[in-house]
């Protein structure tokens, strides 16, 4: 050290870790006790957390994490200690331990025979001794005799080693060609400080260590050993000259006595351990002037610092904790500590960190002497911006990372970012704000995280664009270019200007929004997006706009929008493309949507749905329509399915191969209700709770068609395979419609009325083989029928007549039931029913004569039954001579308990004179049956004008 008399090193928090190791054969160490994280590494194995009393052979290394410390002892009593960051490994039936990286304590008691500690710079030789090594990879080993003595080789000088007594320590590089002589160093003090001493028990060489220091005091005593002005402070990496009286003392005495001096190499910081803060100067101003090593040194103004390199999560501990001292819940959620990231790798990087940093030009950077291509900077109170400004691109860096630890980030215009693949800002902190002004382009991912706010007021051009904040996403008048662009706001609102997301010149790409709050889309104009899709999730999402926006997706694969309890509110958009979701916890507002379409039809995609209601302006067209409210739309609704818990309301509503379904009231105004097949599927079925009122009619392909009110049903006229009601099916010109027929198999309801209505008929197809139809049943079921002219409906349920084909067969006449359980039944001109026929259909000329059967006619009323009008059941007609063909019908009329009277004709066979030419000749006569219950008087009543026809 150059000094006449010895001096010694004081410690004052000796070294970064320390190590041990053992001696006579090793086969086997145990665990005995664990500080934090501590793990062993199986060659065949992961690996895993240690635990006290696990074994450790030859084959499993064992790893100290941050702040992490263990100790081993073997079966010979050898004791070795592991510091933080720190592995280490022994090879069984040797002597021989290795330091791979790290810090280690290593006593061998005086009968274990010696022990070596193999580096990869220097080897250690020790016997019956404690000594403490370090070594870290680009640094200086450092290696402590406590008591006994030691030896220090150089595995690749043969010949060239130095003998280390109690008491002293050997300081060399990794890459000396010749060891230095040793130097005095104070074992009490280190003692006291040292974690490999301090937290653990005893380790039986306490003893001879007093002996040490003793000696030590001795030597002080009588002035042969003093305390220089060479001190190693926190973790043992820097040697600093600090004693200027001892220094003027050593000056003299070296004129005096002029000796060689022993060479004492500047000690460089280990490059592992959490980075300490720069201070000084504050701002630190990172320009043009500044030379970035990431191996890690940086010097600005002639003046060196030295940064830390993280490794990863297992190594190194938990990343925040480990850059900021402390870990918030941000650090997690943001998915800054995960351990191996995907979008942006944050291990193996070199980091600095600065109480303020100031970005004024570029750097320059050298990734020499094995330094990583990843670079951090840290700002613990914040980043910013300053002059002279200019182009930053980070030369020879593929990923760089701006971070504060308390503090804002706020980059103005005069500087601007380019060809830096990774870029990733961090703003951490309470009430913190991410503004960037300045320009970035030419970049892979630009990551910008904020506990705060994020604000982008320079223009951007990038790859991928990801915002994530527990902040606002404020609007900022930067032009943001980026194949891929995600927002999130996990505690706060977004702000999504589309003017200020561009879209690609080649279209495609992504946006992907997601805020906690409020979700304010604010539009563009009416230029259509070419973005492959667009997703967004919010509390609120909210289109900003006082006028009618055309969101043209059309070129996209689909749009989806889920919002929460704030709802969609879109009252003047509309959505124009395919596959758009709109899902909502409470309302939806819209103007309109549109799908694209072929002929008039539109190819069915996408979703509308809320938990409440749904309201339109204009038309909704999309593939499933559903609300746990109402539904209330000004135009036309086409869908597939349309589902809502209350009211559904429109001027038209179409489904095509799916059905309506509300649990309150369905009403269409003066526009109808179609429910058409579609792709395949039939139609499907209209349900409602309450009331339907279809101003313009019902109408659908038919069976298996069901309409199914709770309430009453209103309609002029409708079309359907099954009817029921619980209340009043009214037909009728409600509002201005013509009034058409019911066409229906089965109708059930609380009473019918008919107010100009033409007719019932059951719903069938025409025939498919070349041969008539026989209708299929017809069933009508109500406590009352009533009908109001002009227009009296009449009942046909007749079988359609055979083909020209000279085979072909008529159909046969259907099944009529009317079950009127309240009232009675008029058939008349003035009754409830003009007629009722069920006739077989007619033959053709020579052809064939199977089918044409007359049908079947069964009334049941409560109350009286009148017949003021023929009914029919009879056989259809035949075109030649006098040929019979087809069985008669069969009629019945039952008043449960009321009279039956026959006022007109009941023909169930014919027998037609040969004077017309196309007349009725039954093969075989029908039956009628008339039965009364009235309990007295006149219970069947045949007037004269009255005529049953069987025979």
């Amino acid at each position: 050290m150059g000094f006449p008399v010895r001096g010694f090193f004081l410690l004052g928090a000796i070294l970064a870790a320390f190590a041990g190791a053992n001696a006579a054969e090793l086969k086997e160490a145990r665990v005995t006790q664990i500080i934090r994280d501590v793990k062993l590494l199986p060659n065949a194995a992961p690996a895993r957390p240690a635990v006290v009393n696990d074994p450790v052979r030859d084959g499993t290394a064992v790893r100290t994490g941050i702040e992490s410390r263990t100790e081993l002892i073997f079966s010979d009593a050898t004791l070795a200690r592991l510091g933080a960051n720190t592995i280490f490994s022994f090879t069984e039936g040797t002597r021989n331990l290795e330091l791979t990286d790290g810090a280690m304590l290593l006593r061998v008691p005086k009968n274990a025979g010696g022990a070596k500690i193999n580096t990869a710079a220097v080897t250690a030789a020790i016997t019956g001794t404690t000594a403490m090594l370090e070594f870290h990879k680009n640094s200086y080993v450092k290696f402590i005799v406590l008591e006994g003595t030691g030896r220090i080789f150089l595995p690749s000088h043969l010949g060239e080693s130095v003998l280390v007594h109690a008491g002293q320590m050997l300081i060399a590089k990794p890459d000396a060609k010749n060891l230095p002589n040793p130097v005095d160093v104070d074992i009490r003090q280190i003692r006291k400080t040292s974690r490999l001493i301090r937290g653990f028990g005893k380790m039986g060489s306490e003893n001879l260590i007093a002996q040490t220091e003793a000696a030590q005091d001795e030597e002080r005593a009588e002035g042969e050993l003093y305390e220089t002005n060479l001190a190693i402070y926190g973790g043992g990496t820097s040697i600093i000259l600090n004693d200027q009286e001892h220094i003027q003392e050593t000056q003299i005495a070296a004129e005096q006595n002029p000796s060689p001096p022993p060479v004492v190499p500047p000690v460089v910081p280990s490059e592992f351990g959490p980075p300490a803060t720069i201070t000084s100067p504050n701002p630190y101003p990172l320009g043009s002037d500044t030379q970035i090593n990431t191996d890690p040194t940086i010097v600005s103004n002639g003046t060196t610092n030295y940064g830390k390199i993280y490794r990863d999560t297992p190594t190194d501990g938990t990343r925040s904790r480990w850059f900021f001292g402390a870990t918030k819940t941000f650090d997690s959620a943001s998915g800054f500590d995960t351990p191996n990231r995907a979008v942006f790798d944050l291990n193996n990087i070199a980091v600095f960190k600065f109480q303020n940093l100031q970005l004024i030009s570029d750097p320059s950077i050298s990734t020499a002497n094995g330094g990583t291509t990843r670079l951090g900077l840290v700002g613990v109170d914040g980043i910013t911006s300053g002059p002279p400004g200019g182009n930053l691109t980070f030369a020879g860096l593929d990923s760089v990372l701006l971070a504060t630890q308390n503090g804002s980030i706020v980059l103005g215009s005069g500087i601007s970012f380019q060809n830096i693949q990774n870029l990733f800002f961090y703003a951490r902190g309470d009430n913190v704000a991410l503004n960037l002004g300045s320009p970035i382009s030419a970049s892979t991912n630009l990551l910008l995280n904020s506990v705060g706010t994020v604000q982008v007021n320079g223009n951007v051009t990038v790859d991928s664009f990801n915002a994530f904040s527990n902040g606002d996403f404020l609007q900022g008048t930067g032009i943001v270019t980026a194949q891929d662009v995600t927002i999130n706001s996990i505690g706060g609102n977004v702000a999504f200007d589309l003017s200020r997301f561009a879209n690609l010149a080649g279209g495609g790409g992504t946006i992907t929004l997601n805020a906690n709050g409020s979700l304010t889309i604010i539009p563009n104009g009416s230029d259509p997006t070419t973005r492959t899709s667009i997703t967004a999730n919010a509390g609120t999402i909210d289109f900003n706009s006082s006028s009618l926006f055309h969101f043209n997706f059309s070129n996209s694969d689909f749009v989806t929008l889920s919002a929460g309890a704030g709802g969609i509110q879109a009252p003047n958009v509309e959505f124009i493309g395919p596959n758009l979701t709109l899902r909502s916890d409470s309302d939806i507002n819209l103007f309109d949507t549109k799908l694209p379409s072929v002929k008039g039809q539109p190819i069915f995609s996408g979703l509308i749905g809320a938990n409440g209601s749904i309201f339109v302006n204009g038309d909704i067209q999309t593939a499933v329509l559903t609300a746990g409210g109402d539904i209330s739309d000004g135009g036309i609704i086409f869908a597939r399915d349309i589902s809502a818990g209350g009211n559904i309301s429109a001027h038209r509503i179409i489904t095509a191969g799916g059905s309506i379904n509300a649990s309150g009231n369905i009403s269409t105004g003066s526009g109808p209700i179609e429910l058409r097949s579609g792709s395949g599927a039939p139609s499907g079925n209209l349900t409602a709770g309450g009331d339907l009122f279809a101003g313009g009619g019902i109408f659908s392909g038919g069976a298996p068609t069901a309409i199914t009110v709770g309430g009453n049903l209103s309609a002029p006229g409708l079309v359907a395979g099954t009817v029921s009601v619980g209340g009043e099916m009214k037909i009728a010109n409600i509002t201005g419609t013509s009034v058409s027929a019911v066409a229906a198999n089965t109708i059930t309801a609380g009473s019918i009325l008919m107010v100009d209505a033409p007719a019932f008929f059951p719903n069938f197809l025409g025939s498919s083989d070349q041969n008539g139809v026989t209708p299929p049943d017809f069933t009508l079921t109500t406590g009352s029928l009533t009908s109001v002219g002009p227009r009296i409906p009449v009942i046909n349920t007749n079988g359609t007549s055979a083909f020209s084909n000279p085979n072909s067969n008529p159909g046969s006449g259907g099944l009529i039931t009317l079950n009127i359980l309240g009232a009675g039944l008029m058939v008349g001109p003035q009754g409830d029913l003009s007629s009722i026929t069920s006739n077989g259909g007619n033959f053709n000329f020579g052809g064939a004569y199977g089918g044409g059967n007359g049908g079947t006619i069964n009334i049941t009323a409560a109350g009286p039954i009148t017949i003021d009008s023929p009914i029919e059941a009879t056989s259809g007609r035949v075109l030649d001579g006098t040929r019979t063909a087809g069985n008669g019908g069969a009629i019945a009329l039952n008043s449960l308990n009321d009279a039956v009277a026959i006022n007109s004709r009941l023909q169930a066979s014919s027998a037609d004179p040969a004077i017309t030419t196309a007349r009725r000749r039954s093969a075989n006569g029908g039956n009628i049956t008339l039965r009364s219950g009235k309990p007295s008087g006149v219970a069947i009543n045949i007037s004269n004008t009255g005529e049953l026809l069987s025979l």
